[in-house]
């Protein structure tokens, strides 16, 4: 089509078609995982997260146990991390409910019914 110099033809239209492509598709996939990243954090956790057990916290010792073998430990508070003999020395917190794997030395000087910074282990359901 040629074009007339008084302005009598219809304009020019031009391509965006490569340019607006893409670039829409990205923009619009921004927005959307912006919004939802947004959303995410906007809620509440309807109940406490579990205490992490990596986490040394301080518990009141309500008993205390040693064992000639780590074998004889209660498997309710063995885990995979555990030594694979030697004698084990148990700390008991909220009568029973939390143990706690130490040295000789810490279960020599850890007096009963006092606070106690460890790494507290649950005991798993049998």
């Amino acid at each position: 089509m040629v074009r007339e110099r008084n302005g009598s033809a219809p304009r020019l239209k031009r391509r965006r078609t490569l340019r607006r492509g893409w670039l829409g598709w990205l923009g619009w996939l921004l927005a959307v995982a912006a919004a939802a990243c947004g959303a995410a954090a906007t809620g509440s956790p309807a109940t406490p997260a579990p205490e992490n057990p990596a986490v040394v916290y301080e518990r009141r010792i309500s008993g205390r146990q040693s064992y000639l073998e780590i074998t004889l430990v209660p498997p309710a508070f063995r885990r995979v991390t555990d030594p694979y003999v030697g004698p084990a020395y148990v700390l008991y917190a909220d009568d029973g409910q939390l143990g706690c794997l130490v040295s000789d030395v810490e279960f020599a000087r850890a007096p009963d019914g006092a606070l106690w910074p460890c790494r507290w282990r649950p005991a798993r359901r049998r």
